[in-house]
């Protein structure tokens, strides 16, 4: 088995090159998310949620590290882990009792799919945002957890596990290509959750998404998401 290692460590080093490539092509796409998790800690330094928002980071760095190692199914798991912290972190940061009830084990941390319902009952503009924003989405999907989840639980073609020695578990060119534009479509997804609850005016934007939603919707932007 050790030599089974060797030949492992070798593989990785041979397709370091060209999968270093597109590791840093998915670090910029991951940068819409990434953007406001910045924004969120440099915002509320002390918020007890803050170490899910920490999470949510450091699930980014290690998606985007496995995809330079050429491991795309873990780096997919990574991303789905991203997604799913950065939606907690978006819920318990005003939901302090209830992180602490969770942290105790005394109640199970919600769900994507219940974060979102409670968002729809909260937050006033919410149902136009989301809807103005999946309209002029750059993905192919309105949300992007569907896709992550499919190929954590091997339902996608192709991504059941495969690899009888530890060398199969690394992907190939092409297929690491793919990675890109799952990673821009999960980050656009989750910046548009942020700017679906965002309750300050459209100077306070990150920047970044400033310019992505221009660049999606035309100047019309600021207005048809309702920002002052």
């Amino acid at each position: 088995m050790p030599d089974h290692y060797d030949t492992l460590l070798h593989e990785i080093t041979e397709r370091l090159p060209d999968a270093k490539v597109i590791a840093i092509e998915c670090t910029n796409a991951l940068q819409p998310s990434m953007a406001w998790i910045a924004y969120y800690l440099h915002a509320d330094q002390h918020n007890p949620a803050n170490k899910i928002c920490e999470s949510a980071y450091s699930a980014g760095v290690e998606a985007v590290t496995l995809i330079s190692l050429s491991m795309l199914r873990s780096a997919v798991y990574s991303l789905r882990s991203h997604y799913e912290f950065y939606l907690m972190y978006l819920y318990y940061k005003d939901h302090p009792i209830e992180l602490e009830a969770c942290l105790e084990f005394r109640n199970d941390f919600l769900l994507p799919g219940k974060i979102k319902e409670y968002f729809k009952l909260n937050f006033e503009n919410y149902g136009k945002r989301i809807e103005s924003t999946n309209k002029n989405k750059s993905r192919d999907q309105d949300d992007y957890y569907k896709v992550l989840s499919s190929v954590a639980h091997g339902s996608a073609i192709n991504s059941q596990p495969t690899a009888l020695e530890p060398k199969e578990i690394l992907f190939e060119k092409a297929s690491l290509e793919t990675a890109v534009n799952i990673f821009k479509y999960t980050s656009e997804n989750l910046s548009d959750y942020s700017i679906a609850i965002f309750p300050s005016n459209w100077a306070s934007l990150p920047e970044i998404t400033r310019q992505n939603l221009t660049l999606r919707m035309g100047v019309k932007s600021r207005s048809e998401l309702k920002f002052a």
